[in-house]
């Protein structure tokens, strides 16, 4: 007989057990997904995993799911979202959709180039030094399309406005619920 060597699968799914088990959440649903309607922030992102699985998953090529925008970027004028896998496009209309579509507080400001969507986040340690921290499969879907250091340039808290707006995003975490992140946001007009 060999020995046992768990492998990693094996224990992410103890870890969606043992959440499950030990976490109070509310009897009733706002959808159709049979999610609870409200969760917890910091355990949001495994049951939309466990649900929804990681993408991008685009609808006709022009819409994308809401939880596979990671983040946008902002430059001159124009602004550029970044999927979980790593592509980036530009889509100067984003900000107003987002505000249309009632998502736009998902996505915070974290320097003057970056909003990073919350919903990835690994909360309730939300950072390391001046480093905002993902999720593991987020990161190892942005590293199939962008370079480490992109990365790291992305997660890196701007000057002057450290982790501010993470913690007001954070202060209002009882009040949020999973509603939107199964959304189709139109990424061309």
């Amino acid at each position: 007989m060999g020995s046992f060597y768990p492998q990693k699968n094996v224990v992410e799914v103890v870890k969606e057990v043992l959440i499950e088990k030990f976490v109070e959440v509310p009897v009733q649903t706002h959808d159709a997904s049979g999610l609870p309607a409200k969760i917890a922030l910091n355990e949001m992102y495994t049951y939309l995993v466990h649900v929804a699985g990681v993408g991008p998953l685009f609808l006709d090529m022009w819409m994308v799911r809401f939880f596979d925008l990671v983040a946008i970027k902002t430059e001159s004028k124009s602004y550029h979202i970044i999927f979980s896998d790593g592509a980036m496009v530009r889509c100067d209309h984003i900000m107003k959709v987002l505000a249309t579509l009632d998502l736009k507080h998902w996505m915070v400001k974290i320097s003057d180039r970056y909003m990073v969507n919350m919903l990835l986040v690994d909360f309730p340690h939300y950072k390391a030094g001046r480093s905002l921290l993902l999720h593991n499969e987020s990161l190892e879907g942005l590293a199939r399309k962008m370079a480490k250091s992109d990365i790291t340039l992305m997660l890196t808290m701007g000057a002057g406005i450290t982790d501010r707006y993470i913690k007001e995003f954070w202060s209002k975490r009882n009040s949020l619920t999973h509603v939107g992140w199964y959304t189709w946001v139109p990424i061309r007009k």
